[in-house]
């Protein structure tokens, strides 16, 4: 999937558009992106969040649509960065989500090898669906099935804008970034007020969820799911282009599974090679090496458990601040050492 074909060739009726990214190149996002975004309605209701320093960098700059055309917007996340990379376009008929690894650049959207998904729903099928009467997801034919799944993965990027709004890291965006970016929230109420359409993950057979670390670290938030199945994990694949300083995250898996595998690209993967020799003095650790002609920057982590596979795609890699850490304190004051990340 192409973001910029998708941007291109999308339908009018937007009226806000939202991205998130660690790194941005002004120049290519006005060129390749924002046109596009302002052609489908938008018209200045454009808000990029960015990583602090990206932000600092990029003023530097001599782009003078910056704060006209669109806002930048820079969230601070002490020691560690903003690491999320989301395209949410909001209308008052129709929303859609991308979530991946791409950040707003030539390299992101061009070069590098990524993983993105794409979510949309139109208000029509929301109003449909509550026309329809429903007690578990049996009741509901195939289509509707899939527009629950579509309500929930975009009510989840609705809720993590809003909930971003509401902590500190989001204090310098700027007035007028935060009032774009209420109003591109508001024309979406029709998603975010769907709470009666919600059916529990643990009736479903397949289920779709948003996740961030804001304040919960992603690791427990799929262990929690995984434990309120009543299922345990049975092996794990790891496909991320970084580690951090430590195999801490690998670890982790190893003490909750039966087998964990490491997919490294060769040359390309960075991970500190001694703590990797420690790590595969476990037998349950197995290293799959590949090539590629290009970098991928792609992330994804595979779960299978006794009864079920679970995948986590998105923008954390497997490292402490990424999987490990909550962004802004988490529950019972846990310490806020994490990257902000979303999958």
């Amino acid at each position: 999937m192409n973001l910029i074909q998708e941007l291109r060739d999308g339908n009018a009726g937007l009226t806000g558009a939202l991205f998130s990214t660690y790194t941005f190149t002004s120049e290519y996002f006005e060129r390749m992106i924002l046109k596009n975004v302002v052609d489908r309605g938008v018209g200045s209701t454009v808000v990029v969040f960015t990583d602090e320093e990206t932000y600092r960098n990029t003023l530097g700059t001599d782009s003078a649509n910056i704060g006209n055309s669109y806002q930048l917007a820079p969230v601070s996340v002490p020691n560690r960065t903003y690491h999320a990379k989301i395209c949410y376009l909001t209308g008052t008929e129709h929303a859609i989500g991308y979530v991946g690894s791409s950040n707003l650049t030539q390299r992101g959207l061009n070069s590098n090898r990524e993983m993105l998904t794409r979510i949309r729903c139109d208000k029509d099928e929301v109003d449909a669906l509550r026309d329809t009467s429903f007690d578990s997801v049996d009741d509901l034919n195939e289509s509707q099935q899939e527009t629950v799944r579509s309500i929930a993965l975009l009510r989840g990027i609705h809720q993590y804008y809003q909930r971003l709004l509401e902590v500190p890291n989001s204090k310098n965006i700027g007035r007028i970034a935060q009032s774009h970016t209420e109003t591109a929230l508001d024309d979406t109420d029709w998603i975010a007020d769907t709470d009666d359409l919600m059916i529990d993950s643990t009736q479903q057979e397949s289920f779709n969820r948003v996740v961030h670390n804001i304040d919960t670290p992603l690791w427990e938030q799929l262990q929690a799911q995984i434990t309120q199945r009543n299922e345990s994990i049975k092996s794990v694949d790891i496909a991320v282009p970084y580690y951090g300083q430590t195999v801490d995250v690998p670890n982790r898996f190893v003490e909750n599974s039966e087998a964990v595998t490491l997919w490294l690209q060769k040359d390309e993967t960075r991970v500190d090679s001694n703590e990797i020799k420690n790590l595969l003095s476990d037998e349950n650790v197995s290293i799959k090496l590949y090539e590629d002609s290009r970098f991928v920057h792609g992330k994804w982590f595979r779960v299978e458990t006794d009864v079920a596979t679970y995948s986590l795609m998105g923008s954390p890699n497997a490292s402490q601040s990424a999987l490990l850490k909550p962004a802004s304190g988490g529950p019972n004051g846990t310490s806020a050492t994490g990257n902000i990340e979303m999958a």
